[in-house]
């Protein structure tokens, strides 16, 4: 009996240790497999046209950075179009009122540099004529002084009878007449001294006592320029008006019949279909868009052996040029488009090989760095499957011992 135990025992140890070497050798191995970016389309939801410039194909992306943008220009954009010519118009006014306040300034300029050069030749002509006054009123002092004197010499000699009470009488005359002239001569001075004064404080008058030409066309600019930046600060606050109903306005239609598209994630342009100004319909194709930072493996595998794997395994990915070995699981398997499945795997299918395949994702933590850029080019890699038995090993052999 125990000879027949021993035998039984013995012959299950062998088979244990067959099955050991047989569960530990590579499985399937898979030298084609290729690691690709995901990547999503874009469509469009509205009919409309592509404002500005979309991201060029091959331009790199952050997350929520803005893509394109689809405006339904049918609308009615009456109101916008209103108050685009309104501020259009408001820009222009403001732009001439400018120009004129420009010419109004170098006129002013022009005009008080002259000022300037006319105040210092008037000032040098009135102390010329004062000068000459003074000198006139020198002269009609001796000239009274010398008449006063022929006229008490008159009297003297009337007194003697000499001349008559004609002679007496026309010296008189003269020395009025003489007195005259000094109290004119002396008014003029008086007058010339006061223009002095007057330019000595800024003022300038004409010797009729107007306001100089000077001052009265600085003055006229001077009101003009206070006038003009009155109507230019007028105008711009009906711009900046103006300016804010046309932002809530766009605000209005881009709210209520536009479209952004956004980066879902940080990537690459792959295909662009759309261009600036292009018209499209709704569910129109605009973009492809890749994400490097999530790639998948593409393992084609025999459709004979496709049963011998199923969703879930774990596998080894060895990226070709590498030495580093990453474990990942197999997502699908299928020989067809991963319709309904996973669209951004689906959507690379044009890079798998024909047949069935598996479609393996890293397990988590792994990043795009790590397993190579995946973006400007498909790397591949060496897959290898582990071969699943039948039944474990472990489990047999425990009913034994």
């Amino acid at each position: 009996m125990r000879l027949v135990e021993t035998g039984i025992l013995g012959t299950i140890i062998i088979g244990g240790i067959f099955l050991l070497v047989l569960s530990s050798t590579e499985g399937y191995k898979q030298n084609n497999a290729m690691i690709v970016a995901r990547s999503i389309d874009i469509y469009s939801s509205i009919s409309g046209d592509v404002v500005d410039k979309p991201a060029s194909i091959g331009a790199s992306f952050s997350l929520n950075d803005l893509l394109i943008k689809i405006r339904n220009n049918r609308v009615d954009q009456g109101r916008l179009t209103e108050l685009k010519t309104k501020v259009e118009y408001l820009k222009q006014e403001i732009t001439n009122a400018q120009n004129k306040q420009q010419k109004l300034q170098q006129l002013l300029t022009g005009l008080q540099d002259q000022f300037v050069a006319y105040k210092k030749w008037l000032k040098q002509d009135l102390e010329l004529k004062s000068k000459v006054k003074k000198h006139e009123l020198d002269v009609a002092k001796k000239q009274k002084k010398l008449k006063t004197q022929d006229l008490t010499h008159s009297q003297s000699l009337l007194n003697k009878k000499v001349i008559s009470t004609a002679s007496l009488d026309s010296a008189k005359t003269l020395v009025e007449i003489a007195e005259t002239r000094r109290q004119v001569i002396a008014a003029d001075l008086q007058r010339l001294q006061f223009l002095q004064q007057s330019l000595s404080a800024g003022q300038v008058f004409f010797e009729n006592g107007n306001v100089s030409y000077w001052q009265e066309n600085i003055n006229s600019i001077k009101l003009n320029l206070i006038d003009t930046q009155s109507h230019i600060n007028e105008l711009k606050s009906q711009l900046q008006q103006y300016s804010e109903q046309m932002r809530v306005e766009h605000e209005r239609l881009d709210t209520d019949f536009a479209e952004e598209h956004r980066a879902p994630f940080s990537g690459v342009v792959n295909a662009l279909y759309v261009t600036k100004g292009a018209h499209i319909n709704s569910g129109a194709l605009l973009m492809q868009l890749l994400d490097c930072s999530n790639p998948v493996v593409i393992v084609p595998i025999p459709e004979l052996k496709s049963g011998e794997f199923s969703v879930g395994e774990k596998v080894k990915i060895s990226p070709v040029n590498s030495n580093r070995t990453y474990s990942g699981v197999i997502k699908y398997i299928s020989s067809g488009p991963l319709i309904n499945l996973d669209k951004s795997i689906a959507l690379r299918q044009e890079l798998t090989a024909k047949g069935m395949y598996a479609v393996i994702i890293f397990d988590s933590g792994i990043q795009a760095e790590t397993i190579g850029e995946t973006c400007d080019a498909e790397r591949r890699a060496v897959v290898l499957i582990p071969r699943r038995l039948p039944f474990s090993v472990s489990s047999f052999l425990g009913r034994w011992f």
